[in-house]
C-alpha cells in the first residue's frame, strides 16, 4: 500500500495519506468530511483470510470493516468528495501489485 501511495503521490504531484481501517476516518475525519472539497480518496478494502475475535463480541474484527467501509464509502459521497472503492477479492498478496500495475499504466497517460 505504501508503494501506490507514494506512486499516487509522485505522478499526480499531490499530498497523500494512508491509513488501516476502521480507524483511518476517526483520526483524519475533518480532512475526509469537513474543510475545503479538494480531496481524492481511494478505499481499498480485501476479503479477510483470517478473522481476529474481539472479547465480548458477538462478531470478528474482518466483519467489523467490511461493514463499516461501505458506510466510510457513502459517509465520503454524502459530503460530495471524489471517492473511489475498490475491492481486492482472492490473494492479498497478488491484490495490491495488480492494482499498482493498474495505476502506474493509468498515470502513464
Amino acid at each position: 500500500m505504501r508503494k501506490i501511495r507514494l506512486l499516487v503521490r509522485d505522478r499526480a504531484r499531490i499530498a497523500t495519506t494512508l491509513g488501516c481501517g476502521p480507524r483511518y476516518p476517526h483520526s483524519t475525519g475533518q480532512l475526509h468530511k469537513g474543510g475545503s472539497n479538494e480531496g481524492l480518496f481511494l478505499l481499498i478494502t480485501s476479503d479477510n483470510v483470517e478473522e481476529t475475535v474481539i472479547p465480548g463480541q458477538p462478531y470478528a474484527f474482518g466483519m467489523l470493516m467490511r461493514a463499516q467501509a461501505p458506510g466510510d464509502f457513502e459517509a465520503l459521497r454524502k459530503h460530495r468528495r471524489t471517492a473511489l472503492r475498490v475491492h481486492l477479492s482472492g490473494e492479498t498478496l497478488a491484490g495490491p501489485a495488480a492494482l499498482e500495475q493498474v495505476i502506474r499504466s493509468v498515470a502513464m497517460r
